[in-house]
C-alpha cells in the first residue's frame, strides 16, 4: 500500500464518519436550541429537564438512522 492509497482510504473513512454522524448532530442541535429558547422564555433553570427533553429526540433519530 503506497501513500496515495492510505490517503484515499483515510479520506473515505472520514467521509463515512461525517455522513453517519450528521443526522444525529443536526437533530441534537435543533432540539437543543428549541429547548434552550423554551426554557429561557419560561425562566426555568432545571438542567435535568433540558437533558431529558434532548435525550428523547436523539434516541428517536438514532433509531431512525439505524439500518
Amino acid at each position: 500500500m503506497d501513500a496515495g492509497q492510505v490517503v484515499t482510504v483515510a479520506r473515505q473513512t472520514i467521509w463515512v464518519i461525517v455522513k453517519t454522524s450528521v443526522p444525529l448532530l443536526l437533530v441534537s442541535m435543533i432540539v437543543g436550541l428549541i429547548i434552550s429558547l423554551f426554557l429561557f422564555f419560561l425562566f426555568i433553570q432545571a438542567q435535568t429537564i433540558r437533558f431529558v427533553l434532548n435525550l428523547v429526540p436523539n434516541m428517536i433519530a438514532l433509531m431512525m438512522t439505524e439500518r
